[in-house]
């Protein structure tokens, strides 16, 4: 019998997850996900726009939704997600491209952390937040 309990996918491409069983009946939720890095209110060059920000927005006026934020949308459904598995007993791993700093006040990325009682593993093993990786930015 395999370790692999359960797995499947965000519909529309933000994060998927996999449940792992370990000893003593101990489960490991991991998560992995992408977090648009434009913010609501960022004007399209084109209505043609293919970023991820925009495909994602698309699709959730055709869900319904109304001014739609993907950036607060993505953390809100995993917040769901990630309650349900605390509850089921599951020790939890969320890797993500966040696209926002920890250290920035009022950080939703910080609020998200402080609620589901999560560690930024860079912090703790490195001392601090690792620079940044992308050309021409600053956090």
């Amino acid at each position: 019998m395999g370790r692999h309990s359960k797995s499947g996918a965000d519909k529309w491409g933000r994060f998927s997850w996999i449940t792992l069983r370990g000893k003593n009946s101990k489960k490991l939720y991991v998560v992995t996900a992408y977090r648009v890095c434009q913010a609501n209110g960022t004007t399209p060059s084109s209505r043609e726009s293919t970023t991820a920000h925009w495909q994602q927005v698309k699709a959730m006026i055709k869900q319904g939704y109304r001014d739609p934020d993907p950036r607060i949308q993505v953390l809100t459904d995993m917040s769901k997600m990630i309650a349900a598995k605390h509850q089921e007993g599951c020790e939890i791993i969320v890797m993500i491209d966040v696209n926002e700093s920890i250290e920035k006040t009022r950080s939703k990325w910080g609020d998200f952390i402080g609620k589901h009682s999560l560690h930024d593993v860079h912090e703790v093993v490195c001392g601090e937040v690792p620079p940044t990786t992308r050309l021409g930015s600053k956090t």
